[in-house]
């Protein structure tokens, strides 16, 4: 028998600094006082990751992002619930006319280069 923990999940999932920075600046966010600060984690995200997720965002702390989110489009309306697993370059947009953004529901798993548009 092996008394090893599972590797494999979420769960064995590191938390990464890229999320922990935008769950950052979605707390600045709420206040307008501290809304610029959340702009400037914004731009260290962009600079240094090479992602957009902006403050609005909702993403959970447990989600997952490949390549540490390289080249990942997040919409500003946008729910990533927890459990989520994004690979790199991956668009999660609007479409322009109509209001919302996609919605990752638990344990979602949203491969490279894929694109999900609208609710």
């Amino acid at each position: 028998m092996n008394d090893m923990p599972s590797t494999k999940g979420p769960a064995a999932w590191p938390r990464q600094r890229l999320v922990g920075l935008q769950n950052s600046a979605h707390r600045l966010n709420r206040y307008a006082i501290t809304r610029p600060l959340a702009r400037l984690i914004e731009l260290v995200i962009r600079l240094v990751y090479g992602a957009y997720m902006p403050a609005a965002a909702t993403i959970h702390r447990s989600v997952h992002f490949g390549h540490n989110g390289l080249a990942v489009v997040v919409n500003r309306a946008a729910i990533i619930e927890e459990g989520c697993f994004v690979g790199s370059h991956v668009v999660l947009g609007g479409r322009a006319p109509h209001p919302g953004a996609p919605r990752l529901e638990p344990g979602a798993a949203i491969h490279t280069g894929a694109k999900g548009w609208g609710r």
